[in-house]
């Protein structure tokens, strides 16, 4: 499992509201595995929000690394909107 799948995983567990140990809630450790591989998997086609905040990101360093671009198109995916998917 990589870094970002268990980074996700762990977000998961206590994103839904489980104190502990990860892995001994409800949500067995291979469950929230799972759920993280789905969460990244659906975040692998970034939305049209995402890439105009990657551009803006670009725009607003001049030239920029991936590292730099990154978190302005994740704050664009966790952005709340009035839009229903």
């Amino acid at each position: 499992m990589s870094e970002m799948i268990e980074r996700v995983a762990r977000a998961i567990h206590a994103g839904v509201g489980f104190h502990g140990e990860y892995g001994q809630s409800p949500f067995s450790k291979e469950q929230c595995d799972r759920a993280a591989l789905a969460a990244i998997e659906a975040m692998r086609e970034p939305t049209n929000e995402m890439v105009g905040a990657g551009v803006e990101g670009w725009k607003v360093n001049g030239y920029a690394s991936i590292q730099f671009v990154w978190p302005f198109m994740i704050d664009a995916a966790l952005s709340v909107s009035d839009e229903q998917p």
